[in-house]
Parts: C-alpha cells; sequence; structure tokens
C-alpha cells in the first residue's frame, strides 16, 4: 500500500513537471519588409502595408511570410515608404515597427506636406502600435477630404508608444491633434527616448498631441514649432500639447516655439500646452525637469497662458521646470500670463525658474484666477517677467522665492524693489513673505537678478537673463 501510494505521489510529481515544461508562451514574429513599394497582394514582396496586414491577421499575406505570429515586429530597411495606395496603415493588433540594424527609415503618406487626404498609422481599439527609432511625416491635410484627428497618428481607445529618437513631422488636421490625437475612453500615449513632434499644426487644438479622455506621458521629448489654429472652436488650444483627462506626466521635455494662434474670433490659450485635468477619479498632472519657452498664446479676442494654460479642478504640480520666454499678446480682450494663466484649480509649484515671460497686460510671469486648495509657488526664481509679474483674485501662497532683489518682491509696500512686482501689498492677494535674499541655484537652473537701469533705455530696471 506504502509503495502504492509513493509510486501515485511520483507519477503525480511527473506530470506537474511536464506540465510546467509545455507551459504555452506569448508568440511573436518578426516580419522583414523588402520593399518600399506600397503593395497590396499585387507582387511577390513584403511591404509595409502587407506586413501590418499580415500582423493584424496572424497569417501571411501578400509577400510576407512569418511563423509564430503574436505580438510582431516589423522591420524596414533604408528607405522612404510612401503610402501611395491611398489609405492609412490600420493596426488592430501589438504590433512593433522599427528599422532594421543600421538603417534609416522615412514612413510618409505623401510626398509632399499636406499631399494626403489620410494620416499615416490608425490604431484602434484592438491596437497597440509601438513605433522606434524613424521618421514619420506628411499626414493629412486642411480640406473636407480629411475632417478627422490626429495628423501622422489617431489613437481611438488603443495603445501607442513613440521611442527611440522617432521624429513625427509635417502633419496635419483641420481638427485636433496635428501629429498625434487619442480619442476614445482609455486611449494610451507614451512619447519617450528623445523622440520629436515639430512642425505640425491642428486647425483648432493640440499642434503636436491632442489627447481627450486618456492618458498621456512625455519623458525625454522635444515638442517645437507646432500650431493650432482654432478654426473649428471658438478658441485655439495647446500650440504644442492640448490635453483633456485624468492623468498627465511630463518629465524632462522641451515645449518651446509653439502657439496657440486663433484664426476666426476666438482665444488664444496655452502657446506651450492647455491642460483640462478632469477629477472624475484621479485627475493628477505633473511636470517635472521640463523647459516650457519661447510659446506663444494670441487672440482675436483673450490671450492667455503663453506658456501653460490650465483649466480643469485636478492638481497639477511642476517641479524643477523653466518656464520662460512665453508671450501671452495679441487681441482685443484679456491678455494674461505670459507664462501660465490658471483659471481653476490648484497648481503646486516648487524649485523652478519662472523668467523672462510677458504680457500686453498683466500676470507676465503667473495670472491665477480661482486659486484652488494648496495652491502655491515656493522656493523659485521669479525673475525678469513683465508687470504685474504674478497676479491673483485670491490668497496665494508664494514665499520663499527669489523674486530678483534682496528685499523681495515689489509691491505696493515695497515701491523701492528691483524685483519682480505682485498684486496687492505683498502679504494679500498674493503672500510673498519670507523671501530669498540672494540668487539661489535649483537643480541646476541659474537664477538672475535685477538693478537699477543705468542704460539710456529709461527703463526702471535692468535683470539679467540667460541667452536664448
Amino acid at each position: 500500500m506504502i509503495l502504492a501510494i509513493t509510486r501515485f505521489m511520483g507519477l503525480m510529481a511527473l506530470l506537474a513537471m511536464l506540465t510546467l515544461f509545455n507551459l504555452p508562451t506569448a508568440q511573436a514574429a518578426t516580419i522583414t519588409v523588402n520593399t518600399t513599394v506600397d503593395e497590396n497582394g499585387t507582387g511577390a514582396n513584403c511591404s509595409l502595408r502587407e506586413a501590418v496586414l499580415s500582423a493584424n491577421a496572424n497569417a501571411d499575406t501578400g509577400g510576407c511570410s512569418a511563423s509564430g505570429y503574436g505580438t510582431d515586429t516589423i522591420t524596414l530597411p533604408t528607405g522612404t515608404y510612401t503610402l501611395s495606395a491611398g489609405s492609412a496603415l490600420s493596426i488592430t493588433s501589438a504590433i512593433t515597427i522599427q528599422p532594421a540594424v543600421g538603417a534609416t527609415v522615412i514612413v510618409q503618406a505623401a510626398v509632399g506636406i499636406g499631399g494626403a487626404a489620410y494620416r499615416v498609422f490608425d490604431v484602434t481599439a484592438t491596437g497597440n502600435l509601438t513605433i522606434s527609432g524613424m521618421t514619420v511625416r506628411n499626414g493629412g491635410q486642411f480640406s473636407l477630404a480629411f475632417l478627422q484627428n490626429g495628423g501622422c497618428v489617431r489613437v481611438t481607445s488603443g495603445v501607442l508608444l513613440v521611442t527611440g529618437g522617432t521624429i513625427l513631422e509635417n502633419c496635419r488636421t483641420p481638427f485636433e491633434g496635428g501629429a498625434v490625437a487619442g480619442e476614445g475612453a482609455g486611449n494610451s500615449i507614451t512619447i519617450n527616448g528623445g523622440s520629436i513632434l515639430r512642425g505640425n499644426i491642428a486647425g483648432d487644438d493640440g499642434g503636436g498631441v491632442k489627447s481627450l479622455n486618456g492618458s498621456l506621458s512625455l519623458n525625454g521629448v522635444t515638442i517645437r514649432n507646432n500650431q493650432a489654429l482654432g478654426g473649428i472652436s471658438d478658441a485655439a488650444l495647446g500650440g504644442g500639447v492640448s490635453y483633456e483627462g485624468e492623468t498627465l506626466s511630463i518629465a524632462n521635455t522641451s515645449i518651446v516655439g509653439n502657439s496657440a494662434t486663433d484664426v476666426d474670433g476666438g482665444i488664444g490659450a496655452g502657446g506651450g500646452i492647455s491642460m483640462r485635468l478632469i477629477t472624475v477619479n484621479i485627475g493628477v498632472g505633473t511636470i517635472s525637469g521640463s523647459t516650457i519657452s519661447d510659446n506663444l498664446a494670441t487672440g482675436t479676442t483673450d490671450s492667455l497662458g503663453g506658456g501653460i494654460y490650465k483649466f480643469g479642478s485636478g492638481a497639477l504640480t511642476i517641479t524643477d521646470s523653466a518656464i520662460e520666454r512665453n508671450q501671452a499678446t495679441g487681441g482685443s480682450g484679456n491678455q494674461h500670463g505670459g507664462g501660465i494663466y490658471n483659471l481653476v484649480g490648484p497648481i503646486i509649484i516648487s524649485g523652478s525658474r519662472i523668467q523672462d515671460n510677458s504680457t500686453a497686460s498683466t500676470g507676465g510671469a503667473y495670472y491665477v484666477v480661482n486659486v484652488g486648495a494648496g495652491e502655491s509657488i515656493t522656493n523659485s526664481c521669479i525673475v525678469a517677467n513683465s508687470d504685474t509679474a504674478v497676479v491673483s483674485t485670491d490668497v496665494l501662497n508664494a514665499t520663499d522665492n527669489w523674486w530678483g532683489d534682496a528685499s523681495g518682491a515689489r509691491s505696493t509696500t515695497n515701491p523701492a524693489s528691483f524685483g519682480d512686482s505682485v498684486s496687492g501689498d505683498g502679504t494679500t492677494p498674493v503672500n510673498a513673505t519670507g523671501f530669498k535674499t540672494m540668487a539661489p541655484t535649483l537643480a541646476g537652473l541659474e537664477c538672475q537678478g535685477c538693478i537699477a537701469d543705468i542704460s539710456a533705455l529709461g527703463d526702471p530696471r535692468y535683470c539679467e537673463i540667460d541667452p536664448p
């Protein structure tokens, strides 16, 4: 009896080991493209379009052949891949598209800018696309033939990762998301790894990126020279980035030289970034180690938030970042918040430099309409912004900052300071007490100082600032 039990236990152990060693594994295929021609079943070669169709269907298509389809990788040899078949590449499964080792790859909707009434990639709800190490360009156009979001890439409740130094450039849309648009519940967009978005235009919001009802993460990205034109709605929002959702993360990123310029009688807001942080579940935004500079917000009526425009009651935290040389100017109405304009919800700023921003009215550095619980700017440099530099309609904690002068911020009770100015008497509504008396260095951000202007310009002060 004992021997039988022992044999039975040994058999069970053997079966367990066999099961362990025969567990199913995730399948993955590598599909190698060997032609730049945009063919679909018309030749013996394997085109990019046929490779995508093969990966989506988990089956050979056209001249493409692979084994073990699943989470698939498409590799491209050096070349320019033009989507001459007249439609975007639809992504309905998990696919990585990347150059072969040492290859230089361009994937474009058309040969010229605005030459295609379709984008380059369309990621559906079941799609999960990774683009790495290539240039994607010339998607979309301003026409009735392309009344859609996302000039380079659209993500509809799917997942997108742009990485490996990928460049998204010269894409167009009459609506939102000049380069990338995320729409539909749960869409997820991550852009990192030295990637660049440049020269893209949205006819309405989000010249570089528009994310709606999803998550957006930018890390180590450059977003440069994109435009939002506000031609559909009554506002141009987010020349570089326009976000509406609950989870926004921006780190180690440069958002530079973008513009939100309204063209049809409305407002221009958020030359660099416009964000609406919704608080249904989380409603949190973070900006860290980043530079937001040389952006412009200009409207036909109001011009608000040259660098950042925030609305929505969720909280935004900014740390170790530089917000400088942004402008909110032009139009017949309000012109406020050269650096930052906060309509509602708290912003918590620390260890950052807000410098050389300007408006044609007030709030050169920072303009706050409705102070949220915990709204503050502390341990930061606020220097060389146009007057009045910091304006708030309610009590704002602005303590322990360097204002450019050892006597603190200029105010109604400290008018002789050469430092940046605050609304009120320096205690209310902007509490600028407990100031720094010498220029600090914060997380590698050099802070400058201001003195009496000894030049022939006749300005009341001169502030040293870093060159652009």
